[in-house]
């Protein structure tokens, strides 16, 4: 009898072993649910702050600033970086000029918009602290006239406060007219505006600042 009431029992150690593989199993669950790491956000273009300028030359060294007054993109979670120019906000402080160069150059009933494609490396980004700067060059596609060209930026990107990114050009991109079919525009300005020359090459410049989306 006594034997039969002893087998009808739990040990005590297996009771004590089975209490401990559960709190151990529910301690390894609990750190790894503290530390896991959310996926990065995207970020969109904050286009009162951010601006796009360049400049033209004309008369072979009277050379002054232009820029676009309406821009929008966004960097998403995996880097995917995008730029649009609305090609009839440009301001060259001369309404008849804006005019010309919306219709006789950038012809925007056809073409509206500019856009630069590339890759970011999100790992670089997402390690910066507050403060923290990073340079990169970024070889993307530049779309414009009808046109695609590659395109290296190159960018230098801070961490602000309050979930945003600052990207600038480090130095001017330089952009052809002849690689966008630009130059009949240009030479059509040209004669319009009576001018000896004007350059049909322009370096084009931005700051621009991007706010992570929740």
């Amino acid at each position: 009898m006594k034997s039969k009431a002893l087998s009808g029992r739990i040990p005590a150690f297996l009771v004590t072993a089975a209490l401990s593989a559960c709190l151990a199993a529910c301690g390894t669950e609990q750190s790894v649910s503290t530390t896991r790491v959310a996926a990065p956000a995207t970020y969109k273009l904050n286009s009162d702050v951010s601006e796009l300028k360049f400049v033209t030359t004309k008369n072979t060294n009277v050379a002054e600033v232009q820029q676009f007054k309406r821009l929008s993109g966004e960097i998403s979670k995996a880097g995917a970086a995008t730029l649009v120019i609305d090609l009839a906000s440009v301001e060259t402080q001369i309404p008849l000029r804006n005019d010309r160069l919306r219709e006789m150059l950038f012809e925007v009933a056809r073409f509206p918009v500019a856009q630069f494609d590339a890759e970011v490396d999100m790992d670089k980004v997402n390690r910066l602290e507050v403060g923290g700067m990073v340079d990169v060059d970024v070889t993307g596609k530049l779309t414009m006239h009808g046109q695609t060209q590659a395109a290296v930026a190159p960018l230098r990107v801070v961490r602000l406060k309050g979930d945003k990114l600052s990207v600038t050009t480090r130095s001017p991109i330089l952009v052809a007219a002849s690689k966008f079919e630009l130059s009949g525009g240009v030479e059509k300005l040209r004669e319009v505006m009576g001018l000896p020359n004007i350059i049909g090459t322009v370096p084009v410049s931005f700051s621009l600042e991007f706010q992570k989306q929740s």
